[in-house]
């Protein structure tokens, strides 16, 4: 495994950025996976939302109702640090990102999973959901780390340094 540093083409990027450019640097950069996929995103009053995402070929995979409080507080990955380490090609990337916006707690009042195209979370109950809104993330250029697939769970990975 080389030790090859991956070009980023525009960091840091936000959600509303152009489709293709998420596809095609996601894996390459990042090591993240990515299928397109079409959100339709509906309001449902002030603080209700409704989201369907939809496969190209027109398959809905995902549905779920969405409310939102109503008082803003900052959000910071600062105060909840996490790497990413994800595996794509065989190498492994450590990514230390972050993000910041606005956030309102949230609650998941329905969900809807097509489990032939996305792994049924339904039984999973969340302990705290948060409404972030704008949301701006940064990934940064990983590190590559070097160690076989079978030993990658047991890697510690440091929080600082990344």
């Amino acid at each position: 495994m080389s030790n090859r540093t991956p070009q980023i083409v525009e960091a840091p990027w936000q959600l509303k950025g152009t489709g293709y450019m998420f596809l095609y640097n996601f894996p390459k950069n990042w090591g993240i996976p990515k299928n397109r996929a079409d959100f339709h995103i509906t309001a449902r009053g002030q603080r209700r939302q409704s989201w369907e995402v939809v496969t190209p070929e027109g398959q809905t995979f995902f549905k779920a109702d969405l409310s939102h409080g109503r008082f803003p507080l900052p959000v910071h990955t600062a105060f909840v640090p996490f790497p990413l380490l994800q595996t794509w090609e065989g190498r492994h990337y450590l990514t230390k990102f972050s993000g910041y916006g606005l956030g309102r707690f949230a609650k998941l009042d329905r969900l809807e999973i097509n489990q032939q195209l996305f792994p049924d979370i339904t039984p999973k109950k969340p302990l705290i959901g948060l409404r972030v809104d704008p949301f701006h993330i940064r990934f940064p250029v990983p590190r590559m780390i070097e160690a076989p697939a079978g030993q990658l769970a047991s890697y510690p990975v440091p929080l600082k340094g990344i």
